[in-house]
């Protein structure tokens, strides 16, 4: 079972979620010149007073060897990672993206704001690779690994809209010795919008000799 938030994780997620919101509202809005002029001066004024805090460590959290990846079971979520800079609920950089295994593969549905968005109306290609790359690292955890992408192919079948809910899958397509071999797709509705296939190298010996599990 995925452990609880701390108070602490509790509290940056909470930041973290303002601070997305912030973004979102700022492309997405007009706001006046005299207005961005305060707004600039409020967060210079809270941010110099983050600046002033004691530098933290990351990746707290200390390696328990591979039986501590136990899967989710079918239909329950991953879990969060909050440091993650594409899914972390506490980096105000992630996308909202939460996900779920469905049998052997695993699915999110991911909405895109306003500050994702690349031509009008659609979401920029970049986060999209993003979500696969995401995704797809989730895979490995079904067969108690962690594995580091090794290469990312995405193909870009139809537009795939912001403000709208787009299913993203994965599945592993086959195993060769540390090589992980994924796949999936992305729909809008009925709609395949994205393909992708990714090559992810078993990293599991190689965390465990770092960590001295």
């Amino acid at each position: 079972m995925a452990p609880e938030h701390t108070d602490e994780e509790q509290a940056r997620i909470a930041v973290a979620s303002e601070l997305r919101r912030g973004m979102h509202l700022l492309v997405g809005r007009e706001p006046s010149l005299n207005e961005m002029t305060s707004l600039t001066g409020s967060l210079r004024q809270l941010f110099d007073q983050l600046d002033g805090v004691p530098q933290r460590v990351r990746g707290s959290r200390l390696w328990q060897g591979p039986e501590a990846l136990s899967p989710p079971a079918d239909g329950e979520m991953f879990a969060d990672s909050v440091d993650r800079p594409v899914s972390g609920s506490g980096n105000p950089f992630s996308v909202p993206m939460v996900v779920q295994r469905q049998g052997d593969a695993v699915v999110s549905t991911v909405t895109l704001d306003a500050a994702f968005e690349g031509a009008p109306g659609r979401s920029h290609g970049g986060f999209v690779s993003a979500i696969f790359d995401d995704l797809f690292g989730s895979l490995p955890l079904l067969q108690n690994k962690i594995a580091f992408t090794a290469s990312l192919t995405v193909n870009y079948v139809a537009p795939s809209p912001v403000f709208e809910p787009v299913l993203f899958r994965g599945w592993i397509e086959r195993v060769e010795g540390r090589k992980i071999f994924v796949a999936g797709e992305a729909h809008h509705g009925e709609t395949l919008v994205t393909t992708a296939t990714g090559l992810f190298i078993d990293a599991t010996e190689m965390m465990a000799g770092l960590y001295g599990a």
